[in-house]
């Protein structure tokens, strides 16, 4: 039996900022398209929770780190480029 690979991402944001609500939507828009299932997103305000956003390292917002079973990534915008999201999630490290 194969075991189905989960991608995890983490998509920081801050507010409800222009950039950060495109990353948002275009986030959940490519994985309803192009993930059939296998997948989380979580959503993490850095304005309401700044300490756990510079336990990361996270400086930039919007920024999505993505873990799955080759590694892990981080793509920083509005995630408005799907192709570059697909690339990162099919060339692993």
């Amino acid at each position: 039996m194969a075991v189905e690979q989960v991608v995890t991402f983490r998509l920081y944001v801050a507010g409800h900022l222009p950039n950060s609500s495109r990353a948002v939507s275009n986030l959940r828009a490519f994985c309803e398209t192009q993930l059939s299932s296998g997948y989380s997103i979580d959503v993490l305000d850095v304005l309401e929770n700044p300490d756990a956003a510079l336990s990361e390292s996270i400086f930039m917002t919007p920024q999505l780190v993505v873990q799955s079973g080759t590694g892990k990534h981080v793509l920083i915008g509005d995630l408005s480029d799907a192709s570059r999201l697909a690339q990162l999630l099919a060339d692993g490290p």
